[in-house]
């Protein structure tokens, strides 16, 4: 999606994510500008990776293990140059086989996605996981007890790459669409675009910011009050957060410069 962002300044890119806790079934879709056929033949391979340098995670190994460590991974991409949609069933299957009897899997090509929002776009990349057969950990979706879009967003904020960590020039954000189908066939949806770390002090209630509670201490200071003569608000708090930018660590007279070694 990054690609896609450089080449057209408007591109909102986003991702849409459908977990089917009744199928055992994820689904990831997103507008990015997919693969090249050479780079969807390769990707699968162990430390294969499109990224750029700069970009956050470049080794490569997620697609494999997406593929081996589990026994059905759907995978398509479209672009104006290149389509396919293909699953890769039993790679789990095969790493575990001892005997020699189970056969190294390749990709079929299927007719259309398992995740239908594919089809609504008009280039990027999809990826359908089903937790099915032998040696799969986690065996069943449920097991973290989540069964609705906003569960399933704090946990995936909080889990995996989705919660991004953002500096304020990082814009625009990606935008994301959650849809969580229970294992009663009850399906909730959720949009966001916060697809950011969702810090604790954003949704536990009595969090105060550290330079708040400096602050009040300094005027209680000037008062010639003793400083654990707080305000109420500063009591029986949940957290305490706080902020610092690059220069209280590098530069001479910040709060931690004098604390650093030169190394």
């Amino acid at each position: 999606m990054d690609a896609r962002k450089e080449k057209v300044a408007e591109f909102q890119p986003k991702l849409w994510i459908r977990i089917d806790l009744n199928l055992n079934m994820l689904s990831i879709t997103d507008n990015g500008i997919g693969f090249t056929e050479d780079q969807f033949r390769s990707f699968l391979a162990p430390n294969v990776s499109f990224k750029r340098q700069e970009n956050r995670g470049n080794k490569g190994v997620g697609a494999s293990y997406l593929a081996y460590g589990f026994n059905f991974l759907q995978i398509g991409t479209k672009n104006p140059n290149y389509e396919f949609i293909g699953s890769l069933k039993d790679g789990r299957e095969w790493v575990e086989d001892e005997t020699g009897t189970v056969s190294r899997p390749k990709v079929t090509e299927d007719t259309e996605p398992l995740h239908d929002i594919f089809q609504n776009i008009d280039q990027g990349a999809t990826f359908t996981l089903k937790l099915i057969g032998q040696y799969i950990r986690p065996s069943r979706l449920n097991w973290l007890g989540a069964s609705t879009a906003e569960q399933w967003q704090a946990i995936l904020r909080i889990k995996t790459p989705l919660g991004g960590i953002y500096i304020e020039s990082e814009q625009p954000r990606i935008a994301c669409d959650l849809s969580v189908i229970d294992e009663s066939g009850i399906e909730t949806t959720l949009g966001f675009n916060e697809c950011e770390y969702l810090y604790p002090h954003k949704v536990i209630g009595a969090s105060v910011d550290l330079q708040q509670i400096r602050l009040a201490q300094q005027k209680l200071l000037k008062r010639g009050i003793d400083v654990s003569k707080l305000p109420a608000k500063f009591f029986k708090l949940n957290g305490i957060f706080c902020y610092w930018n690059t220069d209280a660590f590098v530069t001479q007279g910040g709060e931690f410069s004098e604390r650093l070694s030169e190394e």
